[in-house]
Formats: structure tokens, sequence, C-alpha cells
């Protein structure tokens, strides 16, 4: 049988290979067979690698192609989110020009009638740059442009400080002026800039200038005319004032006064008073806008040079992190020239694909392009978001971001800027009404500030500082305007600020007796040496004796040793330097101003004894006369004494100078190396009141002498360095202390020390963002706020450090009305895991504030900072805990029915130990009454507990879920959960260096990094590109690039190659016209085969088809025949007999 079935196989293959066809037909066989075992082993290759996807591919999908199962605990991808820019790219660098000009455009359609500057009010000038020659009469001026038909003046002036500026002034009649917008003028060949120019007492202003004639008034009777103020001043300076231009919508008049003395005479008066209102002079300071759009330097292509830092960062993520599944480069539609765009593990998104409202593009604010980052298509859940400036050191995996068990890993650093100068964020909501915090900005103290009548005493409330009496307790300027002094009243004690009494910190300037011992900040072990009067509840009106300006009253008789004083108030009087109470030794301390004849002082304390419930309010009245000095009184005395007794031996007497209490101690003579050591201990990045940008460079200082990059030596040089840049040189003396000298609220003094804000030190934006933003070209835009236009700045106004800290204070505000008042730090400048669904929701509940974000084309006070958000919103959002939550905790048996073990678990969550049997009864009362009080529910009967209490009812969830008793004893005992995980995490392996053009700086930094390597760098380009180092600097950066990642990742292209296209639209516009001219050319291939196998084959298939033809006319004529034959008459019978 099968030796037949094998001859029968030959014969066929015989036969087969014997056709003319044969070997045609095998390879074709052979052919099927072959592919159809590729397609088989395919087939199962693919069943496998489904089958086990979920177990391998998910541990080696990645950008390193290989399985980390043994390392990863989560097998979740996780992708890697870049934003980078070119910023040597001509065509952005256009863009950005261009947008800086249309800002300024705007800025001066609407600022031309407003003016946001400290009493402001506007002239009858206007200024012209660059200035003019000064051959240009006021004639010749008028017949070169008729804009200035109308002028009568014309001068050249140039501003007083480095680096010195000239300028030329028109003068116009005011009406005039109103009606003036800014403009450009070709003036003697040039293309000169006119503004209006203006009046203000901020002497702060880069390109303003002092004027010599004009004097500010503010704090006077706004119903008097400018005849009547007049009338009202001293009579021998009224004729030496020429003319008087009241501004009454502000409270600021405009006095002209000629003569240089009594211009001098009438800044330095001081016991000026105009019906009960002691009105402030203040030196003229004239500033305007300029615009200047000719000047182009600040875009120029040598400030954004790119170091190719994303292209190192990248390779730090496949030395340091190849478990990275894939990475996705956020741009304005630039690529890099080196980057490798076949790799299918890295895509370039554009900003048009993120943004949904198209119409907030183009931007250049980081800001706005962060808020969007987490709609990228096909991004993981959890992505880590990194700038092209920072990468990794060392080994990082997922854990050090994000784990199961801690949640997120937030990395902190300093704390986000005060809300307001002298104002820290544990001040707000602390119970006290601080005056340092009551403003809009730091929502009036948390709520402490509720408006009441008189004044609350709290640190940082400053008692003789109110608007009527600005001239009589602080300083003025001085005639020359070389330097300022400061009224006697503002200090108690040399370096002691009137507002650094009751600060909560013990100042030891301020630790003296005509002080007040610091209102208790120091202790009060000093105290013996104070007047004290114990308060008593019996006793309503109190003396204290002539002469003595410091006092103080024991509280606890009134208020007991554990009692706490919750609200004090007193009524404004000029006599007081400072109160305050201090709740940690009960006792209430007066500062009194010497001079002063008696008057009494009206006090209002609310409180409890101990217990919340148990409240106790006290008034009282205080009667005080610091007209006489007891000191004088006793020195005279002295000498009388003295006089009369020594009648033996006349000798002159030697009257030595009063001396304050520090000069009286010992004084160390030490030269200006040692002077370091006794620098204020203050000046750290721990100090919240310091300005933003002074701690983010103490930060970094801090920082890298901790990694012994700096001596002590050196730390100590930087360090004063660092405070001399802060003050100019007419300042030290002034401010010789350097602490919370903003906390005073007189206006001009935060002018005069305007310096501690000023940017001579880098700002916070430096520290992050584009390049346009690190480099802060934008710094001469200010945004104007509509609510302050012309509108007289309050004394506790503060100056904008910069658009970053400002941002910050903005979600700070936001956050405190949202999650509660909290003391909050910025996030490290490093690598961030972000849930995108938990952004998503961030969002959801921010919309309007997310979308103003998105809409502002440059970094703005309003922006929602990313990293800072996200977090606080982790570590923020809380969930309440109800009343099934409790129940599905406590049924540990999952019964259904909770048993009287659990009953006692449920008591011992509810109250505090130990737990006595009236609470365990109570709860248990608590349950019965509510079953009686609630429809009864349908219980399976197999389920059922058996209680010591024979009435106690099944204790169900359906009765703790209805039972608003209950309810409420949840609320009131359980409080609010966080709803996500989270753990603050210590900085340690964060390397932040800010590169500069100092090489060798440069060097010492970076060799700091190869020496103490971290999981996380960040390498800040700083450098001047225009400077002669800045190539030496580069080179250096350079090769230290070079040392750390040597070796090519798989996102570049080899060296010799670059990408044709840097452009992403261009890209698409080629790959279109590539996809067009592949389409044309397969349909021209396809029809070329065509033609090919006609011609080849045309004979037989000319033959073939004269068979075919032949075939289907044969065919047709048999058919033909067919139907004759069914058609004969006889075949008709023939078939008729057959079938009878």
């Amino acid at each position: 049988m099968v030796s037949r079935i094998r001859k029968l196989i030959q014969k066929r293959v015989y036969d087969i290979l014997s056709h003319k066809n044969g070997t045609l037909i095998v390879f074709i066989g052979l052919i099927i067979i072959i592919v159809s075992a590729f397609h088989f082993g395919e087939a199962v290759i693919e069943w496998s690698h489904e089958k086990y996807a979920t177990v391998f591919n998910s541990y080696s999908d990645n950008i390193g192609s290989k399985s980390f199962r043994k390392r990863l605990c989560l097998p979740v991808p996780i992708d890697v989110v870049y934003t980078w820019v070119n910023g040597t790219d001509p065509a952005l660098l256009k863009q950005l020009s261009q947008l800086r000009y249309e800002l300024k455009e705007e800025i001066t359609s609407t600022q031309e009638t407003k003016c946001t500057f400290h009493n402001c009010v506007p002239s009858n000038l206007v200024v012209l740059d660059p200035v003019l020659n000064e051959e240009i009469s006021l004639l010749k001026l008028q017949t070169m442009n008729k804009l200035f038909l109308e002028a009568n003046k014309i001068f050249n002036v140039h501003t007083p400080n480095e680096p010195k500026r000239n300028f030329t002034f028109v003068q116009f009649n005011e009406q005039i002026v109103d009606n003036f917008t800014s403009k450009y003028v070709i003036l003697d060949g040039k293309n000169t800039s006119v503004s209006k120019v203006f009046y203000t007492s901020d002497l702060t202003k880069q390109y303003s200038m002092v004027s010599e004639d004009i004097i500010l008034m503010t704090g006077f009777p706004h119903t008097l005319t400018s005849t009547e103020l007049k009338q009202k001043l001293p009579e021998k300076y009224q004729p030496s004032i020429s003319d008087i231009k009241l501004h009454i919508d502000i409270g600021v008049a405009v006095l002209t006064v000629p003569d240089k003395i009594q211009f001098n005479f009438i800044l330095e008066l001081q016991n000026c008073s105009i019906d009960g209102k002691t009105p402030t002079f203040s030196t003229a300071n004239y500033i305007w806008e300029l615009r200047d759009f000719s000047r182009g330097e600040d875009i120029a292509s040598s400030r954004f040079e790119d170091n190719e830092e994303l292209r190192y960062s990248m390779r730090s993520l496949m030395r340091f992190a190849p478990w990275v599944h894939h990475i996705f480069i956020v741009t304005n539609g630039q690529i890099p020239y080196w980057l490798n765009m076949d790799n299918p593990q890295v895509t370039v998104v554009t900003h048009e694909e993120l943004f949904p409202n198209k119409s907030h593009l183009p931007t250049f604010s980081s800001p706005a392009i962060e808020a969007h980052i987490h709609r990228i298509p096909g991004l993981s859940d959890r992505f880590i978001y990194m700038n092209d400036d920072v990468m990794f050191g060392k080994e990082v995996w997922p854990d050090d971001f994000y784990s199961q068990s801690a949640g997120h890993k937030v990395y902190l650093t300093w704390p986000v800027p005060n809300c307001n100068d002298g104002c820290p964020s544990n001040w707000i909501k602390d119970g006290y009404c601080d005056k340092a915090c009551n403003n809009t900005e730091c929502d009036w103290d948390g709520g402490d500030c509720d408006g009441k009548s008189g004044v609350q005493l709290g640190a940082g409330f400053h008692a003789g500082y109110d608007t009527a009496s600005f001239g009589k307790y602080y300083f003025h300027f001085g005639s020359s305007l070389k330097g300022q002094m400061l009224h006697f009243a503002a200090y108690c004690n040399t370096g002691c600020a009137n507002t650094w009494i009751a600060d909560r910190y013990c100042d030891t300037a301020c630790n003296v007796k005509v002080c007040g011992f610091d209102a208790g900040d120091c202790g009060v072990e000093q105290y013996g040496d104070l007047y004290g009067i114990m308060l008593s509840k019996d006793i309503n009106t109190y003396h204290i004796p002539v002469g003595i300006t410091e006092a103080y009253f024991n509280l606890t008789e009134v208020f007991s040793i554990n009692g706490t004083i919750t609200q004090a108030l007193y009524n404004i009087n000029s006599v007081i330097r400072q109160v305050a109470v201090s709740n940690k030794y009960h006792v209430l301390t007066i500062v009194l101003l010497g001079k002063f004849n008696q008057t009494w002082l009206n006090f209002s304390l609310h409180g409890h004894t101990g217990e919340k419930e148990n409240t106790f309010s006290t008034n009282f009245t205080v009667s005080v006369d610091t007209s006489k000095d007891l000191k004088q009184e006793k020195t005279v005395t002295s000498n009388k004494t003295m006089n009369e007794s020594d009648t033996e031996e006349e000798e002159d007497i030697v009257i030595l100078p009063a001396l304050t209490e520090k000069e009286r101690k010992p004084q160390i003579k030490m030269g200006k190396e040692d002077m370091l050591n006794f620098m204020d201990r203050d000046f750290n990045s721990n100090n919240t009141q310091l300005p933003t940008e002074i701690i983010s460079q103490l930060y970094l200082l801090e920082t890298e002498y901790k990694a012994d990059e700096l001596t002590a030596k050196g730390f100590r040089k930087q360090l004063q360095k660092l405070k001399s840049s802060l003050l100019s040189p007419s300042d030290v003396k002034l401010n010789k202390v350097l602490r919370r000298l903003l906390w005073l609220d007189n206006e001009d003094f935060e002018d005069l020390n305007s310096q501690w804000y000023l940017n001579k030190s880098q700002s916070v934006d430096n520290h992050i963002g584009l390049p346009w933003e690190v480099k802060n070209i934008m710094k001469d835009i200010k945004i104007v706020s509509e609510d302050n236009d012309y509108g007289t700045p309050t004394h506790h106004g503060r100056r904008l450090l910069d658009t970053f800290g400002d941002s910050l204070r903005h979600v700070n505000k936001i956050y405190n009305k949202a999650f509660g008042f909290d003391s909050r730090k910025v996030p490290a400048h490093m690598p961030h895991m972000i849930d995108k669904n938990i952004m998503a929701e961030l969002q959801a509940r921010f919309p309007e504030e997310w979308d103003v974000t998105s809409s502002h084309k440059i970094r703005h006070p309003k922006d929602m900072q990313f990293a800072f958000s996200f977090y606080y919103y982790v570590m923020g959002v809380k969930d309440e805990v109800n009343s099934s939550q409790v129940f599905e905790e406590i049924d540990t048996d999952h019964s259904g029915v909770l048993s009287d073990r659990e009953i006692r678990t449920l008591a011992a969550r509810l109250y505090d130990l130990p737990l006595y049997l009236e609470l365990l009864t109570g709860l248990e009362n608590l349950f019965l009454n509510c079953s009686k009080s609630i429809a009864p529910e349908t219980q399976d009967e197999s389920v059922t507990e058996l209680y010591y209490d024979k009435n106690m009812p099944q204790v169900t969830k359906y009765i703790l879920l209805n039972c608003e008793d209950f309810t409420s004893l949840i609320k009131e005992k359980f409080k609010p959960v966080g709803r996500y995980k989270y753990t603050i995490t210590e900085e340690d392996e964060i390397a932040f260096k800010m590169i500069k053009t100092n090489v060798s700086s440069v060097v010492g930094q970076l060799d700091d990094v190869r020496k103490n390597p971290k999981k996380f760098i960040c390498i800040n380009d700083n450098i001047e590109h225009g400077s002669e180092e800045a190539k030496t600097v580069k080179a250096i950066l350079q090769d230290f690039y070079e040392s750390m990642f040597p070796i090519q990742s798989d996102f570049e292209l080899p060296r010799d190659y670059r990408n044709r296209f840097l452009n992403i639209k261009e890209l698409k516009e080629w790959k279109s016209y590539r996809d067009w001219l592949r389409f044309w050319t397969h349909i021209a291939l396809v029809l070329l085969v065509i033609i090919t196998i006609a011609t080849y084959f045309g004979d037989k298939i000319e033959e073939k088809y004269k068979e075919y033809k032949k075939h289907s006319k044969l065919k047709r004529k048999n058919s033909n025949s067919s139907l004759l034959f069914n058609d004969s008459p006889d075949l008709d019978n023939t078939q008729s007999i057959i079938n009878v």
C-alpha cells in the first residue's frame, strides 16, 4: 500500500517536471512553503509576546532597551518631558523683539494718564532722549517741530547716579502737557523719544532726578483751596512759595519754592499743624517712562547662546535613568540640530499641539507652557518634568520621586517671599492683628484684623506711625540730599527702630530699658528695672509716675497663669512709642515717647483664664506724663549737691557727654576683615524678611560653603560683598544694622532703603525659565495695575521684587484661601515627577487662574507656578472623613454590624483616653436614640450581635449614616485627611551651580560637582556671553560636560551629521511634499510594470486573445446549432411518441 502511494506521488512529480511549465510551478511552490513557514513563526512569536507582555514588556520598554524587572518597584511606564528653546534662532529673536515692542506700545497707550509711583502727580514738563545739543535754543526747537510751539523753557539735566545719562527737559503750561502723548520725533537728525514727566516722592527709580525747587506736601486737609492752604502755612514761609498746585484726588500739593534757602527750611519743617493734621514735606523727584525701542542689545543672539545642555541632559538619562520609557521635547517648533528624529523613543511636541486655546500663541512664558505639558498625547500617567539645564549625576530610580508607602517626595528649599514686607507667614492668622500683615496682600492678617474700632495689639504694630503724624516721627531729606536723617523718635536706641520692639525676635540693640527690653522678646529677667503695675479686676484707673517712659502691667491676677489674651485694643495716641502683649510672660509692656504732657490711654483686653469657655475682658485707663526727664533732674540735683559740699578746693568740673548703653561698653578695634565676624546673624537664607533675590543668593552661597567649595574666609567675603551690593554708600550709616528696616510704615523710609530690592545681585528669575526669562530682558516692562492708577500707596505698601517672587505670592495667597494659611517653601530646581491626573484635577479646581497663566505672553506676577502649585496641591488638598468610612474601618470582621469590641474601638478613636464608663454609656445611648428616631431598617436576621446591654439596637451602617448626632460627632473628632501621600525630603542630593563669567569660580564649582556627585545637578548659565572671558568659561563648561557624559546617546546623530530642518513646520512641509511625491512615484512604478509586462508578453497575449476569440466564436456557433435542433417539428413528434 505504501509503495503504491509512493509510486503514485513519484509519477505525479515526474508529470509536473515533464510539463513545459513544471520548473516554474516548483519554484512558486517553494516560495509559498517558505513564506508560510515564516508567517507561521511570526504568528507564534506574536502570540507568545502578547501572552507575556504584561510580565516582561513593561520592564524593558524603555530608552535603554533593558529589563529592570528586578529593580523597578512599579512596572508602570514613566516618560520624561523637556521644555527647550534655541535662544540663538533669528526667527525667535525677531518674534521676541516684536513682542517687546508691542508690549511697550500697549503700556504706552495705557500709561499716558497713569502713574503708580508713590505720591506721583503730573508735571508741566516733557523729557527728550537722547539729549539735544546745547546750541539748540527754544526758538530753534520750536522751528524744528511744531509739537513744541507752545513750549516756554528748555534745559538739559543729567542723572546723579552711575551710569550718568543726559536728557533735555522742555517746559509747557499744564493744560498742554495733560493732553500730551508720548511719541518719537526726528530732532537734529536723531530719532528722539518724547515722554511726559511726573513728580514723585520716590527717590529710588532709575533715570530719575531730584528737583531743586519743587516740594511735595501730603497729610493736609483736603477741603482747603490752594490759597487757604498757603495761608495756613507759617507766615515766614508764605512769601517764598510762588505757586501751589493741588491734587485733591490723591492728597498731594505741589509747592514751587525758587529760593533754595527757604526750600531747605520748608523741608525741615516738623512742628507744623494744619487744622489738626500734621503735613509731610518731601523733595519732588522727576520721573518718566523711557520707551527706547531703538536699543536692541538685550535681544542680541549672543545673550542666549546654547551650550547644548539638552544633549548632555539626555546623555545623563541614558547613563543614570535608562528605565525611562519615552522622551518628549516641548518646543515652539524648533528642532536641535543634533537630535535623531528617527529614534522611536523621542518625540518633539510643539506648542500648537498642547494649547487648547490657540489665541494664547505664540507665547514666551515658561509658566504658560508648563501649564499644558500634561496634555501631551500618549504621555504616561506619571512623568518627570525637566529643564534642559538639569541632569542626573548618580543612579536615579522612580522611588526617588514617588513610592507607594511615602507618596510624592517633595524637595523644598527657601521660604516663599512674604506677602508684605515685615510680615512673616507665621504671623498670619496667629490670633493677633499685626499691622504689617493688615492689608489685602495678606488677607487682613488672615482675619486677625477684623476691622474693629481701636488698634489691636500684636507683633509688628507700631503705635505712633499713623498717617497724620508721618512728619513727626519720621525722617526727612536734608537740603543737600547727600545724606539722610531719621528723626530721633523713630529709634528708641541706637540701632533699634521702634518697629523692632515686640517683633518676636530678640534684638540685642532693643534689649535695653529705654526700649522696654524689647517688650518681652528677650525675656522678662530685667523687667525689675521697669516700673511695674499689677493689673487688678477691681481697679480701672492707673497712674504712671511723671517722667517714666517704660512700664509694664502684670496680667496674671486677671487672666491667671494659664490664661491667654486673645484680643487687645487701645486708642491711638502720639505719646505711644510701642505697646505689646506677651502671652508667654503674661505682661503688657508700654514704651512711651518723651516730652509729652499728661494724657490718658484707654486699654481693652479680651481673653480666657485657661479654658476657652471661660472668657474674660477688662477695660482700664492709664495716666501718663513724660514732660519731665528724670535723668536730667537727677544730674542737676547731683551737681548742686556736689557744688555745695565741695568748699575746700574748687576744681573745674568736666561734664562728659551722654553716651548710649552700647557706647559705654568696651569697644574692640578691628580691621575691615575682622568686622565680617560681627555681621548680624539675620542675614541668611532662612530669614523670610529679606527680598526673594537675596534669599536665593544666600542659599546658593551657603550651599557652596557647606560643600567646602568656599573657605570660611571666602564665605565671609562673599557675604560682605552681597551686603555691600544692597546698600549704596550713603545708606551705610543709616543702616548699621541690616534687619527689618522695611517694617517702618513711612513710605519714604521704604523708598530710601529700596536698594534692598534693586537688582545689583541676581534675581530669582535667573534661576529658572527660558533664556529671555533668565536674562530678564523684559525687566523694564512694568505690569500696570488698574487699581493703583494715581492712587496714594498706603503706608504698608510693598515693592515688587521680581515676577517669579510675585507669582509665588500669588499662588500662596490662593492656596491660603483654599487650604488654610501655612508657611510654604519653594520646590528645588530639579526634575519633578508630575501626575497628570492630579494636574488635571488641580486645573479643574482653579480653571480661571490657569487660563490666565496660559494667556500670558511673558512671565507675569499672576502666573501659577508649575511645581509649586502641583506639590502644594498634593500637600494641601484634603477630604472630609464621613460616617461610612469610619464604619468600614471599625467593622473589622466585615459583618455589617458593630460588636461591643468594635464600639469600644470606635470610642477610643472619638474620645481622649482613658475611656470612662460614662463615655461608653453615652455613645451607646446615642445609638439607641438614633435607632428610635429613624425609620426601621430591613436587616438580614442571620447577622446579629449580642450586646451586654439588652436594649442596645443592632449598630449597623444604616444607623450611623442616618444619625445626625453621630455625623456631627465624626466631623468634630475626625479632622480632614490628606487625599494624597507625600514626604518632605532633604535636599542633600541636589547640586545647584550658577555659572557666571569668573573663570576661577567656574572651575571651582565644576570641580565640586566632580568631587561630590549628586543625583540632581543643575548647571545654570548666567554667563555674559559678550565679555572676553565668556569663551573660556564656555570651553570649560563644554569640557566638563564631555568629561561627565562622553558617550553619545541613541538620540543623537553622528558627529558628522546635522538635521536638514531645524523647524517642525519646515519638516512637516517637506514630509508632506515627500509623501505626495512618493504616492505619484508608486503610481508611476505600477504603470511602468504594467507597460513592461504588456510589451514583453505582447505576442503571447495577442495569441491567447485570438484563441479566446476563436473559442468564443466556436462556442457561440455550437449554441446556435442546439437552438435549431430544438425548433425541428419531427423532433417534437418523436419526443411525443416516446412519452406515450
